[in-house]
């Protein structure tokens, strides 16, 4: 049986995890930030829907902007 869009795009995830932490670490100057947005990316990811997830044609670029937004309203204070 095939995997849902959902689980692929955690599987996505959890693949490139190490990597989106050191990405945001450098974005963000903290691994402790970073650490929080790439576990915000899963929650976001995990609260999506299975149609919602089915719409995501480049899962790696979404995983960079979700934990981009996520980084700026860190910055904004939200």
């Amino acid at each position: 049986m095939a995997q849902s869009a959902k689980a692929e795009l955690l599987a996505v995830y959890l693949n490139r995890r190490s990597t989106l932490v050191r990405f945001f670490t450098t974005r963000a100057g903290s691994e402790d930030r970073a650490e929080d947005i790439v576990q915000d990316i899963y929650v976001r990811l995990d609260a999506m829907s299975e149609a919602s997830a089915g719409e995501v044609q480049s899962p790696v670029p979404f995983l960079y902007r979700v934990g981009g937004y996520l980084m700026l309203l860190v910055w904004l204070g939200l």
